[in-house]
């Protein structure tokens, strides 16, 4: 796969905000390799480095292919042929995946909830309290040696000043808004669980190498 030349056609434009929500703002170019599948079931996604202007579609060569821990989808990266990028030029570039959940580990002797307070405090500013569990993600690793986990808490309580992050910025959408936004991988899914009372699971497994998602 790496080395391969591929055609990206861009549906998500680097240097541009959102017409309507001016905090969303695209910093390279994204979208996708068309007619090749990812696993998932949609066309596979693509992050375009080394370009210093918007486009529609480029061809260049494929230089790296992200595997994500917490989730199931992997990107690729592609830039012009010829031109290099360390590891870590390669991170800080493609950092931005789009709009998802306040989130993070937990530290040693921390318990899930105390871990949650934590979190969305670094990442947004606000003290929450009172928070519910209302749900878990899980799916294998590819691998098949672990399975991972995430819960999903939800508050109405919370106080102080939203702040963004070195994590990213941060900043309330209406829910019926959310169609109008570049979502990260998996988002959708999450969203459905925080929605509906009667779902609690975000289930991913793997059947014959693609992946297969179901709500609970």
């Amino acid at each position: 796969m790496l080395g391969q030349k591929v055609t990206v056609k861009v549906d998500r434009p680097m240097g541009i905000y959102h017409p309507e929500h001016k905090d969303m703002y695209y910093p390279i170019n994204y979208g996708y390799i068309e007619g090749i599948m990812a696993p998932a079931g949609e066309e596979q996604d693509a992050y375009l480095l080394g370009l210093d202007k918007p486009v529609e579609e480029y061809t260049g060569i494929i230089i790296a292919i992200i595997h994500r821990y917490d989730d199931v989808e992997e990107k690729w990266v592609v830039a012009p042929e010829n031109m290099t990028f360390s590891v870590d030029e390669i991170e800080r570039q493609v950092h931005w995946a789009g709009i998802t959940f306040p989130g993070g580990h937990v530290e040693p002797r921390e318990s899930f909830v105390e871990s949650v307070v934590r979190e969305v405090k670094e990442e947004t500013g606000l003290d929450i309290a009172n928070v519910q569990l209302c749900g878990v993600k899980q799916f294998t690793h590819r691998d098949g040696k672990y399975r991972y986990i995430v819960f999903f808490y939800k508050t109405n309580t919370y106080s102080g000043e939203l702040k963004s992050s070195d994590e990213g910025k941060v900043f309330w959408i209406d829910k019926n808004d959310l169609k109008d936004y570049a979502l990260a991988d998996g988002f959708e899914g999450m969203f459905e669980v925080f929605e509906n009372d009667n779902l609690t699971e975000n289930y991913w497994w793997l059947e014959d190498d693609e992946w297969i998602k179901e709500n609970k």
